[in-house]
């Protein structure tokens, strides 16, 4: 029998989380390494772990990911730069946009794509931002239609949420038509996966909040789950299945254990809430069956 040598120098305490996670799925040497240096250096950068360990950067990031799950480790907020306000320049009036255009063939291609898009004249308001977001902020055509046809599709014809569009993706980094169009594609994903789970739940295609949305982004683009994981953590939770919170925390356990498909569920700890929802759901399924039994009367046949 071994037993710990009696350390008379700088100890630190191990939570027994650590102890309790040894045999879970998908449990590596990296994932301890980076938990065990945290512990002992009071915290660290990702970067800063990967050099001291000499692992890559991502290993550590997904043991930094499994242990924040766990509750062992939290992630510091990043810290806001102060950002001196520029003042915006005053938009373009009608007249002034009207001669950039005359000036611009490119700016006249816009004005002129822009009415195909909305199905006809675009106001004079309309023109003057577009001229303005073309030539002052200098955002290019391609962003600038690609903007208006993603607003367009959702039915908004307003030339300032095609602005809030186009700054949102500057802030993001994306700057050319193709950055545009992955962004574009990513947003319709996403859109469509909240639908059809509105649908199960049986809600409004609009009625999730921000913060429920960036949740369920969370499950398929960081997590990895696809509608099977989403089901069963439904399933899990009962009566509060429609809970997105209630879902985000199962799903959150999940992935921190390691659990990638409903057959590691079943192999693990969290197995019994699925057969007792199963069995529960079975059984409403076998009194419904057998309500409408009682309930069925036979036609009398007519005499002959």
């Amino acid at each position: 029998m071994y037993r710990p040598v009696k350390n008379t120098g700088d100890t630190v305490a191990v939570p027994q989380l650590l102890f309790s996670r040894l045999n879970a799925p998908g449990a590596g040497e990296a994932r301890f390494r980076v938990a065990l240096y945290l512990l002992g250096c009071g915290g660290a950068d990702a970067a800063d772990i990967a050099g001291a360990l000499k692992l890559k950067p991502a290993e550590v990031e997904r043991a930094l990911s499994y242990w924040e799950g766990a509750g062992l480790v939290e992630r510091d907020a990043p810290a806001q730069p102060a950002v001196e306000a520029v003042p915006r320049p005053k938009r373009l009036t009608l007249h002034e946009a009207t001669r950039a255009g005359e000036a611009d063939p490119l700016l006249a291609m816009l004005l002129k794509e822009l009415q195909r898009i909305y199905g006809g004249v675009i106001g004079p308001k309309a023109i003057s931002l577009f001229a303005s977001l073309y030539a002052q902020d200098g955002f290019s055509v391609d962003l600038i239609l690609m903007a208006a046809s993603y607003a367009a599709g959702k039915s908004i014809t307003s030339a300032r949420y095609v602005e809030t569009v186009l700054e949102n993706w500057r802030r993001a980094g994306i700057n050319d038509a193709a950055a545009a169009d992955g962004q574009l594609k990513l947003m319709a994903g996403r859109e469509a996966r909240e639908a059809a789970l509105a649908q199960q739940m049986g809600l409004a295609g609009d009625a999730f909040t921000l913060a429920e949305k960036r949740k369920i982004a969370q499950w398929y683009e960081e997590y990895g789950y696809g509608p099977e994981m989403i089901e069963a953590a439904r399933l899990a939770a009962g009566d509060k299945r429609n809970e997105v919170k209630y879902l985000a925390g199962i799903l959150k356990k999940w992935h921190a254990k390691g659990y990638q498909a409903p057959k590691d569920i079943q192999q693990g700890d969290d197995s019994r809430n699925l057969r007792v929802e199963s069995s529960r759901r079975a059984q409403v399924a076998q009194d419904d069956i057998l309500a409408q039994a009682a309930a069925y009367v036979p036609m009398k046949r007519r005499p002959k």
